[in-house]
């Protein structure tokens, strides 16, 4: 199971990637928009 904390992160649609792929990819598909320019964003 992943933390509250990392689901929470998830739940944004393409937040951030290095958080968790799986996560953001499946909430990106739901929302039709695989933002990959955010994770650079997380990325700082």
């Amino acid at each position: 199971m992943v933390p509250s904390v990392v689901a929470t992160a998830c739940t944004r649609c393409g937040r951030c990637i290095d958080v968790c792929p799986n996560q953001v990819f499946a909430f990106g598909l739901k929302c039709r928009r695989a933002d990959t320019s955010r994770e650079k964003e997380c990325a700082l």
